[in-house]
């Protein structure tokens, strides 16, 4: 869903709140595991409207204590990915706008088959003076990507609590977990004991 970041259903959200006038565009980059993004913001006036273009990449990888499956997106300003035989198609000057830089992470963990962790780390520049209040609400605006995914996943929380619980006791169970400190593995040990009619 992160990366389907011109899907027809997020370009009309955008465009519903940004205006059909806000360029926005992404492309796969060839023999690399790496997206190329372009997204715009509309300013409170008199301050111009901001383009960011970013290039993200991906890995996933095995959380080190339960060994549960995990993902890592970075991105970085698309001016600062400068590798080896590679040219990006870069987004043209639009006249009224101003290039800006966004930086960050996503990381994404596996708590039950349908229940994942999002946490995002986001760091914005905005190329100019911008008063605080201003940057604050243009941010938001920034970062609906984490109330799209909500709205977009969102599920009954008695649910996705009884699976995680489920998930819980099936990797107590099968013992699997690694590296547990000495006051977890105590927990552990404590909540064994009370059996599964207790959870």
């Amino acid at each position: 869903y992160l990366l389907l970041f011109t899907s027809y259903a997020r370009n009309d959200e955008h465009y519903a709140k940004q205006g059909k006038d806000m360029p926005r565009v992404d492309y796969k980059i060839q023999g690399m595991r790496a997206k190329y993004f372009c997204d715009s913001m509309k300013m409170q006036k008199p301050f111009r409207n901001r383009i960011f273009e970013v290039v993200m990449t991906w890995e996933q990888y095995e959380d080190p204590v339960d060994g549960a499956e995990c993902y890592r997106l970075a991105f970085v300003p698309a001016e600062e990915f400068r590798p080896p035989n590679t040219r990006l198609v870069r987004c043209p000057q639009v006249p009224g706008f101003k290039f800006g830089k966004s930086r960050g992470f996503y990381t994404l963990k596996a708590l039950a088959p349908n229940v994942t962790l999002v946490k995002l780390v986001h760091q914005v520049d905005f190329a100019g003076h911008v008063p605080y209040k201003v940057a604050e609400t243009s941010i938001k605006k920034l970062i609906t990507i984490v109330d799209s995914l909500y709205r977009h996943f969102r599920r009954n929380g008695k649910i996705v609590d009884r699976e995680v619980r489920a998930e819980l006791m099936r990797r107590m169970l099968a013992g699997d977990f690694k590296d547990l400190h000495e006051d977890q593995i105590e927990i552990k040990s404590r909540c064994e004991e009370l059996g599964v009619g207790h959870f």
